[in-house]
């Protein structure tokens, strides 16, 4: 903390470099930017790691083996974000709902479930996996039936 405080290093997330060195994301394959595109068009309703073969056959003609690896350096390059162990969210999507919900929060104060799941546009398979991600985010607080912003 005192070397970040002294701006002699830059955390990322659960990485570290020094504040001197660039910051290199991954460089991403043309199917990994294809999947990644693939994600955003997905939207808040992605495919689950095992239906992504299937859900994209048709376009980028990937195997089951060829996902997992594929995932995890969408997730390194931090393109992706992991919801929960089976969700994975285009990273973009996540924060234009983050800014969503914090506007609403801060003008309405609490979320119930309905209210979420409108601002989402996303089915409830979907609406509780995303809302329990901000509670571990600690953005927001579930108190009863509603979330408020902590």
């Amino acid at each position: 903390a005192g070397l970040e405080r002294k701006a002699r290093i830059v955390s990322e997330g659960d990485r570290v470099r020094r504040a001197a060195q660039p910051a290199h994301g991954p460089t991403l394959s043309p199917l990994e930017t294809q999947l990644l595109a693939q994600f955003a068009a997905w939207g808040m309703e992605p495919a689950r790691p095992k239906e992504v073969a299937a859900a994209t056959a048709a376009t980028l003609k990937l195997g089951d083996a060829q996902i997992k690896p594929m995932l995890d350096r969408l997730l390194a390059a931090r393109r992706l974000v992991k919801v929960k162990p089976d969700l994975y969210v285009h990273a973009d999507v996540i924060d234009q709902l983050r800014t969503r919900l914090v506007a609403f929060l801060e003008a309405h104060k609490t979320i119930d479930a309905q209210q979420w799941k409108e601002l989402t546009g996303a089915s409830r398979k979907y609406t509780i996996p995303l809302a329990e991600f901000f509670d571990g985010e600690k953005l927001t607080l579930r108190v009863g039936d509603l979330r408020r912003k902590r």
